[in-house]
């Protein structure tokens, strides 16, 4: 088929018509990458700004410009009692487009000014929920404590994190589950007080180290005595923030002498994408857990029969 939006070939990927004739619905004309594309236009995750509540007039922090057609109102006076959106409900006009008259009460009802539930001292975060004491947090939920981070779930004391799940006191890390005191990390798993890891388990006391299980007291893969390792920690610290670069340089070097696993995919049956666990019979999904039968599928967890989802749970 040929995509009426880009012009480019595709394929329906293997159990896409069969998934379009269960839901009663026509095969797409557009590819999958434009389909994504225009789902993820009314999205904006990252980015905040200042604008005036439509309601009281005061100034509050929302994900909508200054010049946004909505109404926007801050979430304590949407969730308040005089606000009832039934009072904007209208007649349909037949003789009218469907879409059209959309357009007309989308603008009309007032809106959040963030998506949050249950946060505390937070205000520069959004898409969070149960999040304190937080800043430019955003896709977050039940952590506390989190600057400049996005996806990072049950972690306190993090900083320049991205998707992350139970840490805490980490900083630059991305791909990382229950570490502690790990920094300039990726792919590390149960580890702590190490520097520069990538695809790590079970690690402590490391520096810069790749492919390593349950090792302690590593440098550069080769293993040292505690107090070669502390002598040697204690000078690295010193160099971190003069010689950042030639540092990162030689971790790079490293990563590129070990072999990588082709994609991380964990205890999943008949599964493509990449960073999948827990889930069958998921066709293009990425970032997906605990997840079956589900096509087309993206940072989403507990799906079941589910086609083109973004940020579902």
């Amino acid at each position: 088929m040929i995509c009426k939006q880009c012009q480019s070939e595709f394929e329906h990927l293997s159990g896409e018509e069969d998934a379009y004739k269960k839901f009663q619905c026509p095969p797409p004309s557009e590819c999958s990458d434009c389909r994504k594309r225009r789902r993820m236009s009314f999205r904006n995750e990252r980015r905040l700004y200042h604008n005036k509540s439509h309601k009281s007039g005061r100034l509050i922090i929302t994900l909508y410009p200054p010049d946004t057609p909505f109404k926007i109102i801050d979430q304590d006076e949407w969730w308040d009692d005089s606000f009832d959106a039934t009072e904007y409900g209208r007649d349909y006009d037949f003789s009218r487009p469907f879409f059209e008259q959309f357009r007309d009460l989308q603008r009309d009802v007032p809106r959040w000014s963030r998506i949050f539930m249950n946060c505390e001292n937070s205000d520069f975060t959004n898409n969070c929920a149960n999040t304190r004491n937080s800043y430019l947090a955003f896709s977050c939920h039940d952590s506390e404590d989190l600057y400049y981070c996005v996806r990072s779930n049950r972690s306190n004391n993090c900083i320049d994190c991205h998707t992350i799940s139970a840490c805490e006191y980490c900083s630059s890390c991305i791909d990382c589950d229950k570490c502690h005191n790990v920094h300039f990390s990726q792919s590390a798993e149960n580890s702590h007080d190490s520097y520069y890891l990538f695809d790590c388990n079970a690690c402590s006391d490391c520096i810069m180290c790749v492919g390593l299980r349950q090792a302690k007291y590593r440098i550069l893969n080769k293993q040292y005595t505690k107090e070669e390792y502390e002598k040697y920690k204690k000078d690295f610290l010193k160099r971190l923030w003069t010689d950042g670069k030639n540092i990162e340089a030689m971790f790079e070097d490293l990563k590129k002498q070990i072999k990588h696993r082709n994609v991380q995919i964990i205890n999943s049956d008949n599964c493509s994408g990449n960073f999948i666990v827990n889930s069958k019979n998921v066709t293009n999904g990425f970032n997906i857990s605990d997840s079956q039968d589900c096509i087309n599928v993206f940072h989403s967890d507990r799906l079941k029969n589910c086609y083109d989802n973004h940020y579902n749970d």
